[in-house]
C-alpha cells in the first residue's frame, strides 16, 4: 500500500497516437490525500476535484482501478458535485465512465439527486438516480428516475414557476432543451394540469405536447377557473 503526501495535483495531458495538439486540454486532478490499495488494484482518493475545461468535479471521496482517464470508471462518494458552465448535478453517489479522456456517462444517485440547468430559464430536476450522458465536455442528456422524479422550471431573472412536473421517468435533453415525462406524468402551468402516459415539454417555448397510444389511457387536462370578481356579484 502506498500513501501519497496531502495536496496531490496532477496534471494529465491528452496525448493521441497523434500527438497532442493545441486544441487539446488537460485533465487537472487535486485531492488531499491518495492511497494506492495494490493487492486489490484500487487507487483511493479523499477530498477530489477532477477538472477539464469547463467541466469539473468534486467528491469526499473517489476510487479507480486506474490512474488514467483513456478507459475507466470511477466512483465518486460524498457530496459529489459534477458541474459545467451552464449545468450542475448533485448527489451521494456518482459512478462515471470516462472513454478517450472524456467523461461520456454517469449514472448518479442520492436521496434526492439534484440537477440545475441554466439557460434562458432555470430547470431543477430532482430523482433517486441519474444516468448522465456527456459530450464534448458538457451534459448533454439525462435520464432520471424516481417515485417519482420532479422537475421545475423558473424564469432565469424571477423567482415565479413556470412549469413544474412529475412523472416516474424523466428525460432532459439539454440540446433540444425539452423535458419528457413517461409513465404517470403530470405537468402544471398556472392553475392548469396535464397527465398522460407521457408528456413533453418544450423548455425555450414554454409549450406542452401530451400524447397517449393507450385507448385506454387518455390525455386529461384539468382547468381551473380563476376566482369570481366581487365586483360582478351585483356590486358598483
Amino acid at each position: 500500500m502506498v500513501v501519497f503526501c496531502r495536496n496531490l495535483f496532477i496534471a494529465l495531458l491528452f496525448v493521441t497516437a497523434a500527438g497532442a495538439t493545441a486544441q487539446e486540454l488537460p485533465i487537472l486532478l487535486d485531492a488531499a490525500s491518495t492511497d494506492y490499495d495494490r493487492r486489490n488494484q484500487r487507487i483511493l482518493f479523499e477530498q477530489i476535484s477532477i477538472a477539464r475545461g469547463e467541466l469539473g468535479i468534486e467528491a469526499q471521496q473517489a476510487d479507480s482501478s486506474q490512474l488514467d482517464f483513456a478507459d475507466s470508471t470511477w466512483v465518486f462518494r460524498g457530496n459529489v458535485r459534477i458541474f459545467s458552465a451552464e449545468s450542475e448535478v448533485t448527489a451521494a453517489t456518482a459512478r462515471m465512465r470516462f472513454v478517450d479522456h472524456e467523461l461520456r456517462s454517469a449514472t448518479i444517485t442520492g436521496t434526492p439527486a439534484v440537477m440545475r440547468h441554466n439557460s434562458n430559464a432555470v430547470v431543477r430536476v430532482e430523482a433517486t438516480e441519474a444516468v448522465v450522458t456527456f459530450g464534448g465536455n458538457e451534459l448533454r442528456s439525462v435520464r432520471l428516475s424516481g417515485a417519482p422524479a420532479t422537475f421545475e422550471h423558473r424564469g432565469r431573472d424571477t423567482d415565479v414557476t413556470l412549469t413544474r412536473g412529475r412523472a416516474n421517468r424523466l428525460v432532459y435533453d439539454l440540446d433540444k432543451q425539452q423535458m419528457r415525462l413517461e409513465a404517470d406524468a403530470w405537468i402544471s402551468q398556472a392553475d392548469n394540469e396535464i397527465r398522460g402516459n407521457e408528456i413533453v415539454y418544450d423548455i425555450a417555448a414554454e409549450r406542452v405536447i401530451a400524447g397517449s397510444d393507450d385507448e385506454d389511457d387518455r390525455v386529461r387536462i384539468i382547468i381551473t377557473p380563476p376566482p369570481a370578481d366581487d365586483a360582478g356579484d351585483g356590486g358598483p
